[in-house]
């Protein structure tokens, strides 16, 4: 694969020989990322929470507090070295005419840009958190009471029960952070998981 993408940057009259094993680097590096998150258990990365959930800046709180301590940021130093590399030094290998900031439609042609990489990161782990499974939320979690949020009376604002209430202020975040088109709503499943095991679960 490192020898195919070698080649095909060959014909790059841009690319030094070592712009080539930078970017080499920097997509291995990606890759190796991408494996570790979507191996993930859901269960490993998102711990029981201490403190409700009650708007979108606890779900975004939450998210990354267990995202960064599951996936570490000192982890991503040497990622981090590669970009800066490109960032600071590979336009001096290039004609002067071209502006500072070229490297990043390099890398974006082979979505390897740092925004590209964590906004895939933050898609992985979102896509983690909805598979947290929902008795485990129930028994573990500390979420809103069935009064806080009106049930029974009248819809809350983010749901109309506790497991309910949880998961949307994370579809709010993510509404916010507009990466919501990826996700379909689980709405109808955790209404229907509450609503049948409330009695089993001493959720009442």
């Amino acid at each position: 694969m490192d020898e195919d993408i070698r080649n095909n940057l060959k014909s790059d009259d841009r690319l030094s020989n070592e712009a080539v094993k930078k970017f080499i680097a920097v997509k291995n590096e990606i890759e190796k990322h991408y494996a570790f998150a979507e191996s993930a258990i859901p269960t490993d990365i998102f711990k029981p929470n201490l403190i409700k959930i009650e708007n979108t800046a606890d779900a975004e709180e939450y998210f990354w507090s267990n995202v960064d301590e599951y996936h570490k940021p000192e982890n991503h130093t040497y990622l981090r070295e590669l970009w800066d590399w490109f960032e600071y030094d590979y336009c001096k290998n290039q004609d002067n005419n071209l502006k500072f900031g070229c490297h990043i439609e390099f890398l974006r042609s082979w979505e390897c840009h740092e925004g590209d990489y964590y906004n895939d990161i933050e898609y992985i782990y979102a896509r983690k958190l909805l598979k947290l499974p929902y008795e485990h939320i129930c028994n573990s979690f500390n979420l809103r009471k069935e009064e806080e949020i009106g049930f029974g009376y009248h819809v809350g604002k983010y749901g109309d029960d506790p497991l309910t209430d949880f998961f949307n202020y994370f579809y709010e975040l993510w509404y916010q952070r507009d990466i919501h088109a990826n996700f379909r709503s689980n709405r109808k499943e955790t209404r229907r998981f509450y609503d049948l095991n409330r009695i089993r679960q001493n959720l009442s």
